[in-house]
């Protein structure tokens, strides 16, 4: 009887295997995340059977290879249930420094991380980009629709099924332990988007009047002041040739004049710099 291994995971190989590659999966989204200018990626792990951790260790592999170190915090561990994600994600959004961008080992636990960014005030993705991983159904239909990895199944399983057939056929060949990978694919959708980036953010600020010195320290980071103000509409103008919604600047300007009460739980985790980094609301 011909015996082929599917999804073999960390167990040793005793029979020819078919397998995903979850370390280059792991690796594409988060190089998906950095090619949009994101390096403060945080990780949610789920806990998955057998103790399961090669996704985790991917993250902490390309955070290292990349950025030279894991921020403290960064890795959270959770069940791998829509809760486990929606509670790494709020202790994540704690953090002195939270993410601007979060990976996921899990569709599931990623739908959560959703849940609780909508709960917070930390809209998906203009404050914080999300990938998954599976592709699972529902990944297409969250609101944003979630970029995921697609685990390549049609393959995996192609594959192991000529192997058993082969195998059927010349009862004689060798069955030695063997493997072979897939690759995941990368679904890019709605959940994902690029940092504020720095021309723009010296453009919106210096058009609230500021000094050239100011408005680019306040780019970098350095001055504390936290938002821009009114000129949020007068660089949409520039941008599309015509006004946006809430003009005249009336929506900013109370968001200004907000007390640390009346801002979302996530407004008030940010450092000053990641809000002037904010990106425009839609024109």
């Amino acid at each position: 009887m011909p015996v082929v291994a599917l999804w073999q995971g960390t167990s040793p190989l005793e029979f020819p295997t078919a397998d995903a590659d979850d370390r280059a999966g792991i690796w594409a989204g988060l190089g998906h995340l950095e090619s949009l200018g994101h390096r403060r990626i945080a990780f949610v792990s789920a806990e998955l059977p057998g103790n399961y951790r090669v996704r985790e260790i991917a993250y902490l592999d390309f955070m290292r290879d990349r950025f030279g170190e894991v921020p403290t915090g960064y890795l959270q561990e959770c069940p791998n249930t829509l809760a486990g994600g929606d509670a790494a994600l709020r202790r994540l959004l704690a953090l002195p420094e939270p993410p601007t961008a979060v990976a996921t080992s899990t569709d599931l636990v990623a739908v959560g991380v959703l849940h609780a960014a909508h709960s917070l005030g930390a809209s998906v993705p203009e404050r914080l980009s999300v990938v998954g991983f599976d592709d699972i159904l529902i990944a297409a239909h969250t609101v944003p629709a979630l970029s995921t990895l697609r685990m390549p199944i049609s393959e995996i399983v192609g594959q192991a099924v000529a192997t058993a057939v082969n195998l059927a056929r010349d009862p004689e060949s060798a069955r030695d332990a063997s493997l072979t990978v897939f690759s995941p694919t990368l679904i890019i959708r709605d959940s994902t988007a690029a940092l504020f980036g720095r021309g723009r953010r010296l453009l919106l600020l210096a058009g609230n009047g500021m000094s050239e010195q100011h408005a680019a320290d306040r780019a970098d980071g350095k001055a504390t002041e936290q938002r821009a103000g009114p000129a949020v509409l007068g660089l949409c103008r520039r941008r599309n040739g015509k006004g946006c919604a809430g003009e005249g600047g009336g929506d900013e300007r109370r968001r200004n004049r907000m007390s640390d009460q009346e801002r979302s739980p996530w407004e008030r985790a940010q450092p000053a710099a990641d809000i002037a980094q904010a990106p425009l609301p839609p024109c």
